[in-house]
């Protein structure tokens, strides 16, 4: 289960760090000729807006720590596939089973192979693989 707490506080540490520099960048770069307070308001807004899309994003991760469910599965490794060039932190598994997430690069699934699987089923996030014989 730690794999996915880590998930869940780099996913926070993130919508926070976007809300405060999202806001900044945006608002620092072009000066509004309104008052301060509605300044304010739009850069609440703003923020707000930034911190739900960040929330959004990490809700199935959360919903999996919180009810703490946890599935099993054997899954045959079909491929894997690195998002973007730049990702460290996520890598998608194509098995026969659907997609699954491997965040921080935590086990090392051969292409080719079978394991027995344990993940969280909402996001899907692998928090044990066992090679299977």
């Amino acid at each position: 289960m730690p794999i996915s707490i880590k998930v869940l506080l780099t996913l926070l540490v993130f919508a926070g760090l976007s809300l405060y520099y999202g806001g900044s960048w945006l608002f620092g770069l072009k000066e509004i000729a309104w008052g301060s307070a509605r300044k304010r308001w739009l850069e609440l807004l703003l923020g707000f807006t930034m911190f739900g899309i960040g929330a959004y994003m990490i809700l199935p991760i959360t919903l999996d720590v919180i009810g703490n469910e946890e599935e099993v599965a054997i899954v045959y490794v079909e491929d894997w596939h690195v998002p973007s060039p730049s990702s460290i932190v996520k890598i998608t598994i194509r098995t026969d089973k659907g997609n699954f997430e491997n965040y921080y690069r935590t086990f090392r699934l051969r292409v080719g192979e079978y394991y027995e699987i344990k993940y969280l089923p909402r996001s899907k996030v692998i928090i044990d693989a066992k090679r299977q014989e």
